[in-house]
């Protein structure tokens, strides 16, 4: 991933905090709703849409969430 890169992720979480599942790496923020609400939905699980940011590179490379949107807290801005 390149520097600077957004991109959404789509995540699904156990209600009780022990597990929790990528299910979409890279998407539109409309395909990664719509996988992480039908995977949630097949656990009853908690979903999450992560709008991300890659910072720095090479082996400092990190993603930040920087907003997101879940079944549990709707709309939330972290940046």
């Amino acid at each position: 991933m390149k520097p600077g890169e957004k991109f959404f992720r789509g995540v699904i979480r156990e209600p009780d905090g022990t597990g929790e599942k990528v299910v979409v790496g890279k998407a539109t923020k409309t395909l990664a709703t719509r996988i992480a609400t039908k995977e949630a939905d097949k656990l009853s699980w908690d979903w999450f849409v992560e709008h991300c940011r890659v910072d720095g590179d090479g082996d400092d490379q990190v993603v930040t969430v920087i907003e997101q949107w879940s079944s549990l807290a709707d709309h939330e801005v972290f940046e």
